[in-house]
């Protein structure tokens, strides 16, 4: 398990009795404290990170048993990084907070390949993830509602 977690039926460290799932940290790594993570996703033996704060925000690739940053791109400074995916074609998805902008990159060099603008309950975008079997992108924004993109 090389991000550190173990899901597990049995009781385990930290687990309450009657708990379906449980967790055991196996070990952490080291993160930049002044990167603030909103989207951490992992694919392929790399996990990507986009970071979040006006005027600093980065998507990063990240080796998962050093924490070494081994690719890193600045975003515009007008806008705060969000949540971040893997979709098909092992293109990182990643969205912004207020700024209703989405961005696509190739997940090898973290070059743009393309932008999208989405709209949801709250004009906000915090998480994103992807449905494989649907081929599609779900946001959440803070609500208790998904918004699902094309």
């Amino acid at each position: 398990y090389p991000l550190g977690l173990e899901l597990s039926k049995s009781n385990k460290l930290g687990c309450s009795e009657g708990q379906e799932i449980c967790f055991e940290v196996l070990s952490t790594i080291p993160h930049d404290p002044t990167s603030f993570t909103q989207g951490l996703t992992y694919s392929n033996g790399i996990l990507y990170e986009s970071t979040g704060q006006y005027g600093s925000s980065k998507v990063r690739k990240l080796d998962p048993v050093t924490g070494d940053v081994l690719l890193s791109m600045d975003m515009d400074g007008r806008y705060f990084g969000e949540g971040m995916t893997i979709a098909d074609n092992n293109q990182l998805v990643q969205i912004t907070w207020k700024e209703q902008q989405g961005f696509v990159y190739d997940s090898s060099t973290l070059q743009r390949t393309g932008d999208f603008v989405y709209t949801t309950n709250t004009n906000e975008g915090w998480g994103i993830t992807y449905i494989p079997e649907l081929n599609q992108l779900v946001v959440s924004d803070g609500s208790d509602f998904f918004t699902l993109l094309e």
